[in-house]
């Protein structure tokens, strides 16, 4: 049985390095999970909140935002939706930044990283076809008038 002290020190995968990634990318998930960006449109009166995911944590649209055309609502929301997923972009870079120069992380956390970024990216995307797919209702619903 070889005994992990001394392969930790010789850059064996089952060393320390190792069991400090799950650790390491735990940390990673929490900062994101932090992340909260914000965008806002139409002089403020259409408000945006995404977490780090691109989970929508806040959609607030005053009432006076919907006496223009649903058009014109759809394009705030679509505006502001971009402005909070260009926030996260923003942020998460800048941490990423900030995080550069650490410890290189083990190919376990790098993948783990991986996923959560393609998690991240399919999530915004799945907002972005949710918020065109309202933005198409609203003018639907608008010419019927």
């Amino acid at each position: 049985m070889t005994d992990r002290r001394v392969l930790a020190g010789g850059g064996s995968p089952s060393g320390d390095a190792q069991d400090a990634a799950p650790e390491a990318a735990a940390s990673v998930l929490a900062r994101l999970a932090a992340v909260r960006g914000e965008g806002a449109a139409d002089g403020g009166r259409v408000r945006v909140v995404l977490d780090g995911s691109g989970d929508l944590l806040d959609l607030v649209i005053d009432p006076q935002s919907m006496r223009g055309s649903s058009a014109e609502l759809a394009a705030a929301v679509r505006a502001a939706f971009g402005q909070a997923r260009a926030d996260v972009a923003r942020q998460v870079q800048d941490e990423a930044a900030r995080r550069a120069f650490e410890a290189p992380l083990s190919p376990t956390a790098v993948r783990g990283l991986e996923d959560v970024a393609l998690s991240a990216h399919r999530k915004l995307a799945e907002m972005t076809a949710l918020v065109t797919d309202l933005a198409g209702r609203l003018g639907h619903g608008e010419r019927e008038r």
